[in-house]
């Protein structure tokens, strides 16, 4: 490898942990949801939702791994606890978990649900970490921060929550429900703002010199405090539905912004790293 490797987008991981870090955080609030006794109508297809979320992104996780045989190389590694390792073991369990929920919400409520949406939420929050959580690697300084996988819960929070708030609307729950949500939701924004913020400053003026207008633009506003708005709306008016998707819409955009401008300014601290970068979160080679 001459010189220093840049990192291109790797837009299948991109994909990959904006599909199941949405689906992750729309389990914390499905089980946050179970716990405190909204969105009864809701809860009949969130599981599902959630669960076809965090499939896709596993599909795109395995387009980025290419060959048959390196799929089959990282299931049979599982046990080095690579963060590749990680990502495959929470995905198979949050999988599972959501479906066994979705099958549960098929019936009203009762304390063994609740127990569930208790697992439900505290499967979700590990996912959305452990998603930002393997890419901390010493070689890119960038990365070597746990700004990063804060970023990753800030982003997947809000997307989740704004899933969540879709979900009640397309379900026809009740305007307090949403109401409810949207508190909920508006923390959740606040901390993706905050999120972003400290992971722009930890990532360095130097770093974010040729990524500017992504960051600023892409990330911040669009990211940031577009849904911190429209969950500030929502929470004061329920009944305006335009402001849930505009919400979700900033959180998909800006989540898309976040992971690009990760891998954008991600590059090694030396050149030759870049093969052991790869190596320590358990890519390559299988």
């Amino acid at each position: 490898m001459e010189g220093v490797a840049k990192m291109s987008i790797q837009w299948p991981l991109v994909l990959f942990t904006l599909l199941t870090g949405t689906g992750a955080g729309s389990l914390i609030f499905i089980g946050l949801a179970e716990v405190l006794g909204f969105g009864d109508k809701a809860r009949k297809s969130a599981g599902w939702v959630a669960a076809g979320l965090i499939v896709a992104g596993g599909l795109c996780s395995m387009a980025h791994l290419g060959q048959p045989a390196n799929v089959m190389s990282a299931i049979s590694n599982l046990g080095s606890l690579s963060g590749i390792s990680i990502e495959l073991i929470l995905l198979a369990i949050s999988t599972i978990v959501a479906v066994l929920y979705a099958l549960v919400a098929r019936s009203k409520p009762t304390s063994a649900s609740k127990a569930l949406g208790v697992v439900v939420l505290i499967v979700g929050l590990v996912f959305i970490w452990a998603l930002g959580s393997s890419y901390m690697i010493g070689s890119r300084p960038a990365w070597s921060t746990v700004a990063l996988p804060f970023g990753y819960f800030g982003s997947g929070l809000a997307l989740g929550g704004f899933l969540y708030l879709v979900q009640l609307v397309l379900a026809k729950d009740s305007a307090d429900d949403i109401k409810k949500v949207g508190l909920y939701v508006l923390v959740a924004a606040a901390v993706e703002v905050v999120a972003f913020l400290i992971f722009g400053v930890a990532a360095g003026q130097a770093a974010l010199a040729d990524n500017g207008i992504l960051f600023w633009a892409g990330v911040i506003i669009i990211g940031g405090v577009v849904p911190l708005i429209a969950a500030f709306l929502v929470w004061k008016h329920a009944e305006r539905a335009s402001l849930i998707y505009a919400g979700l819409a900033g959180a998909l955009l800006g989540g898309l912004a976040f992971r690009a401008l990760m891998w954008a300014v991600g590059n090694p601290a030396i050149a030759n790293l870049f093969d052991v970068a790869s190596q320590n979160r358990g890519l390559y080679p299988f």
